[in-house]
């Protein structure tokens, strides 16, 4: 390399060690998504994570633009808005992104070869290993049980590769949690300001946001039609309340306090615009609790605290004031019939039910992941044939093989998150929010849900070993 391609590197090296750059990454994504160039934005992020993972040596450089990768999926483009539903099946789209994809992964593999030595840190294979094996078992040799396998095989990939991509490549530099807390409080924001744009693309449209009538006559909520791109409306809610516990710690602890604590508060207000009930319930105890631990612990900042929120307040008020004349109370109407009125589970019930049944018909090793969603024909979209609860799905699908392989990740897992380390509190809520999430939805399954999840892991184990040690080792 020459000295002047080497002093090249060093300075970029230095660049993606800042917030700045997480921040750049971010506003990237930011102005992709809303101007639906999904080609662009995706091309343009897979070449830097190659180029990242290939030549810098900062494990941020790569980590960042790959947890922004999937929020440059716009609503314009997603399946299910508007006449988009088949974008990412045109050839001049597909073939591009999965040639850019190649890359970033050869990059990322290549990485993980050269950082090999550091896999041995690892402490969840065992726990994740024979999870795995239980999920490839169950439902052997019943209907399905192929499908099953390839079910089985996405969650496993996911978790367990993306555990040992990190395990391989996250380094514990002394500053490790300054930016996990940093770049999921982004993404936080990230998110956020993607759901307010569905409203934005709505009004601009001339769009309602109450109930409307399809060209097929079948009435759409509109709940329905939020569609971030990455994610529908409970997703969207459920993603930024998994990172609020991250904007909340910048927001106490960190430099630029004031634009933390607007941009934790507005995360935590777009969740209620997501209509996602679980989002609101786990996100609104999160931000409660930390407001208010910020002003019993932090009365010095009482006044400053108060200034901010006041000015939010304002802010959110005439926003809501413009948006309430738009909505014909429909939304009003929702957020209060809620949790009160209609099919509390929304559905989730039934699939609950057909949990239970298929273990008391298979009590040991279940019937397998697939059963669900390839008996009711919903194969294009089988997350909608999850059970909606971790718990019930390893019951039915993996019988008490599975249902004892999950209480016993857990059981390790919350010994994890419950040794002392610098975040502790917010990784452990993190850790807390996912289980209730869990419950309600599927995020448990979804590949970019576990993403994070691994990524909070892998951040935990190495923060709560002495830096010490660690650096002997």
């Amino acid at each position: 390399m020459s000295r002047t391609a080497k002093i090249i590197i060093d300075r970029i090296n230095e660049f993606v060690a800042t917030p700045a750059y997480i921040f750049a990454v971010g506003a990237f994504t930011l102005i992709m998504h809303m101007l639906a160039w999904d080609l662009a934005g995706v091309i343009f992020i897979c070449l830097a994570i190659a180029f990242s993972a290939y030549f810098l040596e900062d494990y941020r450089g790569w980590i960042t633009p790959f947890a922004n990768l999937i929020f440059v999926v716009s609503t314009q483009n997603s399946p299910g808005y508007g006449d988009a539903d088949n974008y990412y099946g045109r050839p001049e789209i597909l073939y591009p992104i999965l040639v850019a994809g190649v890359i970033a992964f050869s990059g990322i593999i290549y990485r993980v070869v050269k950082e090999r030595k550091h896999l041995k840190d690892g402490k969840m294979y065992i726990p994740f290993a024979v999870m795995s094996v239980t999920m490839l078992l169950a439902g052997a040799g019943k209907k399905y049980y192929l499908d099953s396998v390839i079910a089985s095989l996405i969650v496993i990939a996911c978790l367990f590769g993306f555990y040992i991509l990190f395990t391989a490549t996250v380094k514990n530099d002394g500053h490790l949690f300054e930016y996990l807390s940093t770049l999921l409080a982004e993404l936080a924001l990230v998110a956020a300001i993607e759901v307010a744009f569905v409203y934005v693309l709505n009004y601009a449209s001339g769009g309602s946001f109450g109930t409307i009538v399809g060209d097929d006559g079948k009435k759409v909520e509109w709940k329905m039609r939020i569609i971030t791109g990455w994610g529908v409306s409970n997703i969207a809610g459920e993603i930024i309340a998994m990172f609020l516990p991250f904007a909340y710690f910048k927001a106490e602890r960190g430099k630029c306090a004031e634009f933390y604590w607007i941009s934790a508060l507005f995360s935590s207000a777009m969740i209620i615009l997501t209509l996602s009930r679980t989002g609101m319930a786990v996100g609104g105890v999160i931000a409660i609790y930390f407001v208010i631990r910020t002003l019993v612990k932090r009365k010095e900042k009482r006044v400053s605290f108060g200034i901010i929120l006041a000015v939010f307040l304002a802010v959110a008020a005439a926003g809501a004031a413009v948006v309430v004349t738009k909505l014909d109370f429909s939304v009003i109407d929702y957020l209060k019939n809620a949790f009160t009125s209609g099919d509390a589970s929304n559905g989730r019930a039934k699939l609950w039910k057909y949990r239970i049944e298929y273990f008391l018909e298979s009590p040991i090793i279940g019937v397998g992941f697939a059963r669900r969603f390839m008996d009711s024909g919903a194969v294009g979209f089988y997350y909608s044939e999850y059970a909606h609860n971790y718990v019930l799905d390893a019951m039915g699908s993996a019988g008490v093989m599975g249902l004892l392989a999950m209480v016993a990740v857990l059981y390790y897992m919350f010994r994890l998150y419950l040794k002392k380390n610098e975040g502790r509190l917010y990784t452990l809520v993190f850790f807390l929010a996912n289980l209730a999430i869990g419950l309600m939805d599927v995020s448990y399954c979804m590949p970019y849900v576990l993403y994070f999840f691994a990524l909070v892991t892998v951040a935990t184990e190495k923060i709560s070993l002495p830096q010490e040690i660690y650096e002997k080792n």
